[in-house]
């Protein structure tokens, strides 16, 4: 015999605290998305904007489920997830971590943590900075300087920008790069 699930007030699921993940938009702007609601997302042009707007789709997302009668997913927490998962990796990598993690004088569990900590800082990073400098490139065309191409390192890359940049965006992306450096420290 199915029970039925007992639905809450529309109140309830609108003090509900949810994930947004927020992402810099192609053509320029942000974008703002609330996974556990699907179809909950937004755009804006600034960060302000693109918070409010998708505060208001999430509201909007609840009442029209509460009213259309569909179940209101609860926010996905950390509790979801137990810090265990098992990876099959080739023996001779499993030699080569477990023999790295005792010359660090870690157990196996603690080395492949920080290195997959590591790996995901360090695409973050890049990913930051990717997006950096497509938005300066998407500024520098809109004056109509020619842009060639990136330039080959971050060296040559901040050479150039203080000499020729000392506006916002060139702070921002110097906040970055200051980032990267104190993560790799």
């Amino acid at each position: 015999m199915k029970t039925l699930k007992e639905i809450k007030p529309v109140e309830y699921y609108l003090e509900l605290t949810y994930p947004i993940t927020l992402y810099q938009a192609e053509e320029g702007g942000y974008v703002a998305e609330i996974e556990d609601l699907p179809g909950c997302l937004t755009e804006g042009e600034t960060l302000e904007e693109v918070s409010q707007r998708i505060e208001d789709a999430r509201k909007g997302w609840i009442e029209a489920a509460y009213e259309d009668g569909v179940e209101i997913p609860i926010p996905r927490t950390d509790e979801e997830y137990s810090g265990r998962f098992l990876v099959r990796i080739p023996k001779s990598l499993h030699r080569h971590l477990a023999e790295q993690a005792r010359y660090e004088g870690v157990s196996l569990n603690q080395y492949a943590g920080s290195i997959l900590s590591a790996g995901v800082s360090t695409q973050n990073i890049i990913e930051e900075i990717k997006a950096g400098l497509d938005k300066m490139s998407r500024q520098i065309a809109t004056q109509g300087v020619p842009l060639v191409g990136y330039p080959t390192g971050y060296s040559d890359f901040i050479c150039v920008m203080e000499e020729t940049e000392q506006g916002p965006l060139a702070n921002e992306f110097r906040k970055i790069l200051n980032k990267e450096r104190v993560t790799a420290a």
